[in-house]
C-alpha cells in the first residue's frame, strides 16, 4: 500500500463513519498516544509505544514541555547526595 492508497483509505473510513473533521494515519497515533497518556500511562511506555528514539521527543509532544524545562527539572531535582553548587557549605563554628 503507498502512501496515496493510505490517504484515499482514510478517506473513505473518514466518510464511511460521518467524521467531520481532519483524519490521517498520524492524528490517529498522536490521539491514541494522548489517550494514554490522559489515563495515566507512564511516558517511558508511550515512547515504545509511538516508536520515539528519544523520549525528549515524547516529552515534547506529550507533556508539552521543552528541553530546557527538562533541563531544568533534572538539574533542580536530581540529587546525588551530594551538596548541589548553588549551595554553600556551613562553616565549621
Amino acid at each position: 500500500m503507498d502512501r496515496n492508497d493510505l490517504s484515499k483509505y482514510f478517506k473513505e473510513l473518514k466518510w464511511k463513519a460521518g467524521i467531520d473533521k481532519p483524519l490521517t494515519p498520524h492524528i490517529l497515533r498522536h490521539t491514541y498516544c494522548t489517550n494514554l497518556r490522559d489515563n495515566g500511562t507512564d511516558i517511558t511506555l508511550i515512547k515504545e509505544l509511538a516508536g520515539h528514539q528519544d523520549i525528549q521527543t515524547t516529552a515534547r509532544y506529550y507533556l508539552g514541555v521543552s528541553k530546557q524545562t527538562l533541563r531544568d527539572a533534572v538539574r533542580k531535582n536530581l540529587n546525588y547526595g551530594t551538596q548541589r553548587d548553588s549551595e554553600a557549605l556551613p562553616t565549621a563554628a
